[in-house]
């Protein structure tokens, strides 16, 4: 996963990797959230087709690429500074997505 998200800063300035998980599926939810570093962002109600819930999931790609001294594809609209600090840009311009 890290490969591919090097590979996303960089090529396509990606900022996150979105995906959803569904509620039901712990070993999922176990693996992108212990192994792979995603973070829930929010739960989509009846997202699935037969009704279940969905975890709406990000990986924030700019601190994995801050973390590890990754030159994204367009440094200028990945980055912006506020106060000296690089923080994450506010556009969703560019981001990876997938549904599980």
């Amino acid at each position: 996963m890290d490969q591919a998200s090097r590979a996303m800063i960089e090529c396509f300035n990606a900022q996150y990797v979105s995906l959803h998980v569904r509620k039901s599926n712990r070993a999922a939810l176990n693996l992108y959230t212990n192994t792979l570093k995603f973070k829930i962002n929010e739960i989509e109600p009846k997202y699935y087709a037969d009704g279940e819930d969905a975890y709406a999931m990000r990986r924030d790609l700019v601190e994995f690429a801050i973390q590890n001294e990754i030159e994204p594809a367009y440094a200028e609209s990945f980055f912006k500074k506020i106060g000296g600090k690089q923080v994450k840009c506010t556009a969703d311009d560019h981001h990876g997505h997938n549904h599980d």
